[in-house]
């Protein structure tokens, strides 16, 4: 048997974003709100049987989280600080 678990987190400590024209030309940057802290504890488990000399069964389960990326929060067409 074996287990172990994972400590991950996501915080944001500077965001800006960029402005621009009607035709798409950079005209400056601006900071942009953060999202609050986001972290979680991932579990995992697992297990090793020897059935025979030749013959191995193993299995695992675990829980991961998948943190939004800088585009999903910031992208001028869709970003959502809000995502979690």
């Amino acid at each position: 048997m074996v287990a172990g678990v994972s400590y991950d987190w996501f915080d944001l400590t500077k965001a800006r974003v960029s402005k621009t024209d009607k035709a798409g030309a950079l005209i400056g940057q601006a900071d942009a709100g953060k999202p609050d802290k986001i972290d979680a504890y991932n579990p995992m488990i697992g297990a090793t049987y020897n059935y025979s000399e030749f013959t191995k069964f193993f299995g695992s389960a675990a829980r991961k989280v998948r943190f939004p990326t800088l585009d999903q929060l910031y992208l001028s067409k869709g970003g959502n600080l809000n995502l979690t």
